[in-house]
C-alpha cells in the first residue's frame, strides 16, 4: 500500500506510484566520487524525467527492445538490465554469443532512446578542478544531487506539476545521506530556492535497485538514466558518442542548456 509520508523517515524502494504523481525523475551516475582518480576525473549525475502520461508507452518501448534480443526479456531466468558498462564490454546478457549482430542492437538501442518522451538533467563535477579550487569542498555526490534537485524543482514549477525522485540504491548509509540532504532542502531550502518550493513539488524520494528482489522485473527508468549518464560522462571527457547526439535535444533548456539542464561545476 502506498504511504505518502513513510519515505521521509528512511530510504525506501518504490513499489507503487500514487495517482497524485505527475512526473518521475530517475537518477544514476557515471564516474566515481573519490577525491583523486585521474582516470575518473568526472562525476556525472544524470536524471531523466518521465511524465506519468508517457510512462506506459515508454515501458512498452523498452520491453520491445528487450524482447527482440532475449526470449521473454530474460537472461538466465533474470530480467535483462540495460547497463552501459556491460553493453560496452559485450559481457553477460550482451555477449557476442547472445547478440550476434551487435551493430543492429546498438542501432535499436539508439532508436529506442531517441523515441522516448523524456527530459534530461545532468550535474557534472570536474573533481580535479573542484579540489584545486576549494580547500574544503562539498561532497561531490551531494553537490551534484543538490544541483539536480534545484533544476528539477524549477522544471516542475514551470509546468505547475509535481514529481517524485528515484535514485539507484548505493547502500543504506549512502542512501540515508542523500535522503537527509533532500529532506533538509524540503525543510530549510538553500541559498537559491525557499523550502516551501521544494516541499510543494517533491512528493517522494526513493532508492531502488535496477532489478526487483526476485529478478523478475527491472526498473527501466533507472536503466535509461544509466544509458544517458554514460553518454554525458563521455561527453565531459571529450569523447563523442552517437547517444549524446540523440539525447542532447532532450536536455532541459536545449539548445541553450548550459547552467539550466546541464550543470558543469566548477566553471
Amino acid at each position: 500500500m502506498f504511504d505518502e509520508k513513510s519515505w521521509e523517515m528512511k530510504p525506501l524502494a518504490l513499489e507503487t506510484v500514487s495517482s497524485k504523481v505527475q512526473n518521475i525523475l530517475a537518477v544514476d551516475e557515471s564516474g566515481t566520487t573519490c577525491k583523486c582518480n585521474v582516470a575518473e576525473d568526472w562525476l556525472s549525475l544524470t536524471g531523466i524525467i518521465i511524465n506519468i502520461n508517457d510512462f506506459s508507452d515508454t515501458e512498452e518501448k523498452v520491453m520491445k527492445l528487450k524482447n527482440k534480443y532475449w526470449k521473454d526479456a530474460l537472461f538466465y531466468s533474470k530480467r535483462v538490465v540495460l547497463h552501459s558498462r556491460d553493453i560496452q564490454k559485450k559481457q553477460r546478457a550482451f555477449s557476442k554469443i547472445v547478440i550476434q549482430n551487435f551493430v543492429e542492437f546498438e542501432k535499436d538501442l539508439q532508436d529506442m532512446i531517441n523515441s522516448v518522451e523524456m527530459k534530461v538533467i545532468a550535474s557534472n563535477i570536474d573533481k580535479n578542478s573542484l579540489y584545486d579550487s576549494y580547500f574544503n569542498p562539498y561532497d561531490t555526490y551531494e553537490l551534484a544531487v543538490e544541483f539536480m534537485i534545484e533544476r528539477y524543482v524549477l522544471y516542475l514549477e514551470q509546468k505547475n506539476e509535481n514529481g517524485i525522485i528515484i535514485f539507484e540504491s548505493r547502500g543504506r548509509k549512502e542512501d540515508n545521506r542523500i535522503l537527509l540532504l533532500i529532506m533538509n532542502l524540503i525543510n530549510n531550502g538553500n541559498n537559491y530556492i525557499k523550502n516551501y518550493r521544494f516541499g510543494n513539488r517533491i512528493l517522494g524520494v526513493y532508492f531502488n535497485r535496477k532489478q526487483t528482489k526476485d529478478f523478475s522485473k527491472s526498473y527501466w527508468a533507472l536503466e535509461l538514466a544509466d544509458i544517458c549518464s554514460d553518454a554525458i560522462y563521455k561527453t565531459m571527457k571529450k569523447q563523442d558518442t552517437e547517444l549524446f547526439k540523440l539525447i542532447q535535444n532532450k536536455v532541459i533548456g536545449y539548445p541553450d542548456y548550459n547552467g539550466k539542464g546541464m550543470k558543469v561545476f566548477p566553471k
